[in-house]
């Protein structure tokens, strides 16, 4: 039985992407963001919730990545219903920064950090498509760290999207969560902040494949 329209509090939203082979095979790429919603003036669309996620984020993410990297589509679906589907759009853009790109295992870094301490309440966003000349030895250059700064800041903002309701971004942790039963049971916690780290890091099996 579908869940009454306030019991769909919390979403997943999945940024997927392809890094272009660079002597080698196209990787795939995918960023999970979890939103609570706190504000329902209106029913849940997922359609209007994509739109105002993009309108949000989309300029400067790509503005920080290079033209190797495309977001191909976004995803998005509600955690308290399991047997909702989930509902795509496709976006189908290239990143901005001309010139080679790193190796697709390269990683621009994101903290998501919020008020509860210990690893339930801590994430990161791994973002692909680091162009070589924004780097320096295993750490971003400050112009690149500018371009990093925006796109976190975007993505510490909450979302409202055109029919009114509010997503906060939050920190989703799976360990204290039961996610396969209908309601679901959701922990999650909202983010105070988002950090771009000047380190490089590395993208893991979760958050990337090759294809």
């Amino acid at each position: 039985m579908p869940l009454a329209d306030n019991e769909r509090i919390h979403f997943l939203l999945a940024v997927k992407g392809t890094l272009a082979a660079l002597g080698g095979q196209a990787q795939q790429t995918v960023n999970m963001f979890t939103y609570r919603r706190d504000l329902f003036p209106a029913v849940y669309n997922p359609a209007s919730l994509r739109a105002a996620f993009l309108a949000g984020v989309q300029a400067d993410w790509l503005a920080a990545t290079s033209v190797h990297w495309t977001f191909d589509s976004l995803d998005v679906r509600c955690l308290n219903d399991t047997v909702e589907p989930t509902s795509t759009s496709t976006v189908g853009v290239a990143g901005g920064i001309v010139g080679d790109a790193c190796p697709g295992y390269t990683a621009m870094v994101i903290s998501k950090v919020t008020a509860l301490r210990g690893r339930f309440y801590r994430g990161r966003a791994y973002i692909a498509g680091v162009p070589e000349s924004a780097t320096t030895g295993n750490a971003i250059t400050a112009g690149q760290q500018i371009l990093l700064d925006a796109l976190a800041l975007d993505l510490n903002v909450a979302i409202v999207d055109a029919d009114g309701n509010r997503y906060r971004p939050a920190v989703l942790s799976q360990s204290l969560s039961t996610l396969t039963t209908s309601p679901a049971t959701v922990v999650a916690t909202d983010i105070t902040s988002m950090i771009g780290r000047t380190v490089l890091g590395r993208m893991s099996s979760r958050h990337s494949k090759v294809s």
